[in-house]
């Protein structure tokens, strides 16, 4: 399987996993399915890391509604006693889509044969795990591209205090300056009621490239200070997400 061509040759290949369920190794009946692609002793499964990241992969969805998972080893470092997983996400897509799972929000955290809880201090990449319901297809056939570990990093400027006179009434994603930019730009925003903000940055390829906000904050008015000296020039959008509210623009780095 291949991606498009503004992909460089080397990374147009991805993993390719068909999969068909068969009913007749239930044990015992009425248990849950489940497949479980696990890593090899090799290189990729000694990248360890803590709950200060975010695990991404790009899945090729079949539309099946089966269900896909992250799991993760949970140890010291040395020792790895623990698995732990994120939450099911229903395979409802057709296409390439960002799946992620945030360590840092408990919300996100599912449950297997661990404790549902990200309490230990290093953990590495387990396995992609897939189960079935009743009403998914019994076969099908996803992709991966991608799977990666993403610091989380971001920088909020002081704040005016005159800006902060009055509540804002809606969130609001204003145009980053100075626009075009080499390397460092300033976006503004403003968060209307307190909740989770996520600030991201794509390429025209709608990879995520940084992410800037993601955290719980509080009404009012704020700016985001991004460098992107380890990026290439040309065309980036910058997306604000809260709650229901997701407002999206365009910038352009010239190096």
């Amino acid at each position: 399987f291949y991606l498009p061509a503004a992909y460089a040759p080397a990374q147009k290949k991805s993993a390719r996993l068909h999969y068909v369920w068969d009913p007749a190794f239930l044990d015992p009946p009425g248990s849950n399915y489940l497949l479980r692609e696990y890593l090899d002793d090799s290189a990729p499964r000694n990248v360890i890391f803590g709950t200060d990241v975010i695990l991404q992969c790009y899945v090729f969805g079949d539309g099946s509604y089966n269900k896909f998972r992250f799991a993760l080893d949970e140890g010291n470092g040395t020792l790895w006693p623990n698995h732990e997983v994120s939450k099911w996400v229903t395979i409802d897509w057709v296409g390439w889509k960002l799946v992620q799972w945030d360590l840092s929000d408990p919300d996100m955290v599912g449950t297997w044969i661990g404790n549902g809880v990200l309490d230990m201090s290093s953990y590495r990449m387990d396995s992609f795990q897939l189960t079935h319901d009743d009403n998914a297809a019994m076969s099908g056939t996803i992709y991966f591209k991608d799977l990666r570990v993403v610091k989380k990093k971001y920088e909020i400027t002081s704040i005016n205090e005159e800006s902060l006179a009055g509540i804002p009434r809606e969130f609001t994603l204003q145009q980053n300056y100075p626009n075009p930019f080499n390397p460092v730009t300033t976006v503004p925003f403003a968060v209307a009621k307190t909740g989770r903000v996520r600030l991201t940055v794509f390429n025209v390829l709608g990879q995520q490239v940084a992410f800037l906000v993601d955290k719980i904050m509080q009404p009012g008015q704020y700016e985001v200070r991004w460098n992107a000296v380890n990026l290439a020039s040309g065309v980036y959008f910058y997306e604000l997400r809260a709650g229901d509210v997701t407002l999206r623009r365009r910038m352009m780095l010239l190096k």
